[in-house]
């Protein structure tokens, strides 16, 4: 093989590893919000899970959250500003879960951490 060929494979390789690994990226932080969100429903009555169908479509929207975090710079993550223009995002997308959840869950999700 030419010194061309062996260098397009290797750029193949690259960019499909990191595309695997990004994805895994965003799939794991998606996992820990879902995880987070059973928590808190079932804290009370472990019958309140989420079900598939509400599981599948608070996926959707953490993955375009988590896509929307991890697009940010990371200059803008260091200087604070991170945290203003996240913060929309974050209840914007908390806002759509909740609109996914019946009252009992939504009863019991708003009021986890109060004593």
């Amino acid at each position: 093989m030419n010194l061309r060929k062996i260098t397009m494979m290797l750029l193949f390789f690259m960019a499909t590893s990191l595309t695997a690994f990004a994805q895994k990226g965003i799939d794991s932080e998606v996992n820990k919000h879902i995880e987070y969100d059973n928590v808190k429903l079932t804290h009370s009555d472990k019958s309140l899970k989420l079900t598939p169908e509400q599981t599948a479509k608070a996926i959707e929207i953490y993955k375009t959250l988590v896509a929307y975090e991890n697009g940010l710079s990371k200059s803008k993550k260091k200087k604070g500003a991170y945290k203003e223009e996240i913060m929309d995002k974050r209840i914007e997308a908390d806002d759509a879960f909740k609109k996914l959840l019946t009252p009992k869950q939504l009863k019991a999700y708003t009021s986890y951490g109060d004593k």
